[in-house]
């Protein structure tokens, strides 16, 4: 089901349990953490969704997209994840992804699971 991230924020726990694919702002803090957010200045008010991938999707862009240096976050770019909703302490997450596209100007990026 395509879905807005706003839509999802507003109703987490009517989703639990159902596949999503959302578009958004793929954050990257580092290695092992990363979060889809409708804006980066969303993200940053707390309005956000944690991705639970291991660090895949940073090990993957590492390897083909140059990281930014110098703020608070190696990546900010446009991205469209597929996964699962469910809990998390203080919010909700997107497990078991099964697809994510992340782009840059005229790049564009598959991370496989």
């Amino acid at each position: 089901m395509d879905m807005r991230i706003e839509d999802l924020l507003k109703d987490q726990t009517a989703l639990f349990g159902a596949r999503v694919k959302l578009q958004g702002r793929l954050i990257v803090l580092g290695p092992k953490t990363s979060f889809l957010a409708s804006s980066y200045e969303k993200y940053k008010a707390g309005e956000k969704i944690l991705l639970q991938d291991e660090g895949k999707i940073a090990r993957d862009l590492l390897r083909q997209l140059p990281p930014y240096g110098g703020g608070d976050c190696i990546y900010d770019e446009n991205a469209e994840v597929t996964g699962v909703v469910q809990g998390e302490t203080g919010g909700i997450c997107l497990a078991e992804i099964s697809d994510c596209k992340v782009s840059r100007n005229e790049t564009t990026i598959h991370v496989d699971f």
